[in-house]
């Protein structure tokens, strides 16, 4: 081997171990980077000389010239990054059904005895002391109060659930634009993965950013990968693509009879939906209805047994009293305009000139214990619907905290493969460094011999 070929060899382990530092920086400049994962220089030896005679070169190994860098590597595992993302997806999904629905558990029930329940109860007492006393026009000013709070209660429910609605729906556009955003930030990712592919290197901070997109993707609408490739990596939801290489697909939302749907550019039903987009779609089109609908049952059928009783009896002057209530449904609930100018329109009696007669307010009371709706009074049908949304908020929050402690283990793993040591890369530049000073110093041995030589010849 020549002074020369020397100098080349001690170059390349120069180069080389300088680069494999260049890496470790790297990796300890973003040790706390979201979504980094190490990255490690793959060393590899130069073409060694043939032998001596060898017939075109065809034998080697005689002399070795040097190191290279192959190439830099990415710890990462993509079955663990397929399962952060799928896991992400429950975690997200369940997180927000767990806010929704805690949301509606605090309209029907907003503190102690203000739940529906304890205010039908309050209602259903008054007419009981109105039975006692029915001469009393201050019991009838407590059945106008009791009577009040209750349709403000049931108007109250109802309107905090419309406002719930188009508060998701609002929600909603906001998620499927930034869905739009991550769209075209994949795909300008993958154009620029493609073109460092293209060029012989390694785009690995490209992957990490691709990497990061798709969790923020399965997080919102569970978007997941078909195909994993350069410019051509495929990211697909129900089958039809959200990325493909470099072109992104763009949806809107729509809100028809049937509820809120999303849609592609084309026209064609999105399909495959998951993440908060599909908690919000399920608590918009099917939790807030069902509550809702429960509500206007309970409101209907009180006004509808309530004022069949009252309009059979007679006020203070024995005038016919008429309905009670007006309105059909929980939102459109409230008291007769009869009522809420004098309390003595309130009937206890269906008996004129008979003052002391309450039997019309004990009907009115017995209410309370007849299974009006199904088999169930109307206590009980409120109290089971507390009992009900109370129940989905456990599940859901059981369900959301199984899934963060999944997620938590997968984080673990994925860090054990990628995640960034700072003893270790410390360990590495300590390796790296010797092996620059090494060869550092065989260039400083050459240069003494090439000056000794030089001087020897004068």
């Amino acid at each position: 081997m020549s002074t020369l070929s020397i100098i080349q060899v001690a170059l390349s382990g120069l180069i080389s171990q300088q680069r494999a530092i260049d890496v470790t920086s790297h990796n300890i400049a973003n040790a706390n980077t979201p979504g980094y994962h190490r990255q490690e220089a793959v060393f590899q030896t130069l073409p060694s000389y043939p032998q001596p005679g060898s017939m075109n070169g065809e034998t080697k190994g005689l002399y070795g010239t040097g190191v290279e860098i192959q190439y830099v590597r990415r710890l990462q595992d993509a079955y663990v990054q397929q399962q952060l993302r799928s896991t992400q997806q429950e975690v997200s999904r369940w997180n927000t059904m767990t806010d929704s629905l805690q949301q509606i558990e605090t309209f029907l029930s907003p503190g102690a005895n203000l739940d529906l329940s304890a205010m039908l109860d309050r209602f259903f007492g008054s007419w009981q002391l109105l039975a006692t006393h029915p001469e009393d026009l201050s019991s009838r000013l407590t059945v106008r109060s009791t009577a009040v709070n209750l349709a403000d209660c049931l108007n109250n429910m109802t309107g905090e659930l419309n406002y719930l609605g188009y508060q998701i729906q609002s929600d909603l556009q906001v998620k499927v634009d930034r869905v739009n955003q991550l769209a075209d930030s994949l795909a300008d990712l993958n154009a620029k993965i493609g073109m460092a592919r293209a060029d012989g290197n390694s785009p690995n901070d490209f992957l990490d950013q691709r990497d990061q997109v798709l969790r923020e993707l399965s997080s919102i609408i569970g978007a997941g990968e078909m195909a994993i490739g350069d410019a051509t990596g495929i990211t697909a939801l129900g089958g039809h693509p959200l990325v493909e290489g470099s072109q992104a697909f763009h949806m809107t939302v729509q809100a028809g009879d049937g509820g809120l749907q999303l849609a592609w550019e084309d026209g064609v039903s999105v399909s495959g939906v998951g993440g908060e987009i599909a908690a919000l779609i399920q608590i918009h089109d099917t939790t807030v209805p069902q509550y809702q609908s429960q509500l206007d049952t309970i409101a209907a059928t009180l006004v509808s047994s309530v004022n069949a009783l009252h309009a059979t009896g007679v006020t203070m002057e024995d005038l016919p009293a008429g309905d009670f209530f007006i309105g059909d449904t929980a939102g459109s609930i409230h008291i007769a305009d009869a009522i809420m100018s004098s309390a003595r329109n309130i009937a206890s009696t269906t008996q004129a000139d008979a003052p002391g007669d309450g039997s019309l307010a004990t009907d009115i009371f017995a209410l309370s214990k007849e299974p009006l709706i199904g088999a169930q009074t109307l206590n009980q049908t409120a109290q089971a619907m507390l009992s009900q949304i109370g129940n989905e908020v456990q599940t859901a929050k059981m369900n959301s905290d199984v899934q963060t402690a999944l997620l938590e283990q997968i984080n673990a793993r994925d860090l054990q493969t990628g995640g960034v040591s700072i003893d270790e890369e410390m360990t590495n530049m300590i390796v790296y460094q010797r092996a620059y000073q090494a060869s550092a110093r065989v260039l400083a041995m050459v240069d003494e011999l090439i000056g000794d030589l030089l001087q020897q010849l004068g």
